[in-house]
């Protein structure tokens, strides 16, 4: 038998440029926090793309990486059963990002795995044109390579937070049938998470809403309750201590008693959710729909992804603590 104390070993191989390449190299699983997260990485240029799966490769995540669309798209379908999420140029002969992005979201198999674009800062044009196709992930060259990590574990723990209460919903389909009105609190992310995924059961898109109202309840947290600005949150997330912020926020004397509240309304085919934190409100109107301005970052996206993809209406009303979304029950 070998050496136990070693660590588990995981392996990959090149394939020659006419087809597209994939990198192989050997990665210490043991000791790698991103271990689990294999990243695809596409682009033409073979320098950039050598020294993106290098950079990738230190910082402990998986790779397999391709120079044009067409190859990525074949090793999708021959390797890429386990791809946590695509670093994806613009500008590509044969298949370019776009068309790629195109063809992925018409799979059923590729159409959730979270896609981040590569850009340049002096093209907004292209931010644009993604976020209409549902892009919402970019990170500008020359990179930052600390931002072009954070905004690949946000891409990744969005994914993760939407199929976990894709799950729990599943799990829970039974339990609201028959509730119409009803008063809830929570301060902590973990109940935010359960009721968010309790309360969208009376809803016809379950998953989609259970997502919308837990970035809502999220923003009242961090944002509301807690005080957290964009700002600190970019830092905190590039530096990976978000969740540790937050609970320790949630543990301090002055805030551990502060409370989001929500009032839910199910009455002539309309679900009301309306929901205030305790916070002293924030100015919502930049962050009802993606801005190219704000693209780059590692978050912000919550209220905008709330506001396209769970609910019927939401907007905010008063200083900015209390937000109201609804839902119409017969639309399909």
């Amino acid at each position: 038998m070998g050496n136990t104390n070693e660590p588990a070993m995981q392996c990959r191989h090149f394939i020659t440029r006419k087809h597209g390449y994939m990198v192989q190299v050997s990665v210490d699983k043991k000791n790698n926090p991103h271990s689990e997260c294999r990243i695809l990485v596409v682009d033409d240029e073979p320098d950039l793309l050598e020294m993106l799966v290098e950079e990738l490769e230190d910082e402990g995540f998986s790779t397999l990486a391709a120079d044009n669309g067409l190859s990525a798209l074949k090793a999708l379908e021959t390797k890429g059963g386990d791809i946590a999420a695509i670093l994806l140029d613009r500008n590509m002969p044969k298949m370019d990002g776009f068309q790629l992005f195109d063809a992925l979201r018409a799979k059923k198999e590729f159409r959730e795995i979270p896609i981040i674009f590569q850009t340049a800062a002096t093209a907004p044009q292209d931010i644009i044109a993604g976020l209409a196709k549902g892009a919402y992930y970019y990170i500008t060259k020359p990179y930052d390579f600390d931002i072009l990590f954070a905004v690949i574990r946000s891409a990744i723990e969005d994914k993760n937070r939407f199929e976990s209460v894709r799950r729990m919903v599943q799990g829970q389909l039974l339990a609201m049938k028959s509730v119409n009105t009803g008063t809830f609190q929570f301060s902590t992310l973990e109940e935010a998470h359960r009721l968010a995924t309790m309360l969208a059961l009376v809803c016809p898109n379950p998953d989609n809403v259970a997502f919308g109202l837990l970035e809502l309840f999220i923003n009242s947290i961090e944002h509301g309750n807690l005080g957290i600005s964009f700002e600190e949150k970019t830092k905190l997330v590039i530096s990976g201590d978000w969740e540790k912020e937050v609970e320790r926020r949630l543990a301090s004397p002055e805030l551990k008693n502060l409370r989001t509240r929500v009032k839910f309304n199910r009455v002539d085919g309309q679900v009301t959710f309306r929901i205030t934190d305790e916070g002293s409100g924030f100015d919502w109107t930049p962050y009802m729909k993606f801005e190219p301005s704000r693209a780059m970052e590692p978050n912000g996206r919550g209220i905008a992804l709330a506001n396209s993809e769970g609910f019927s209406t939401l907007t905010f009303v008063g200083k900015g603590n209390e937000a109201v979304a609804t839902v119409n029950l017969n639309q399909d």
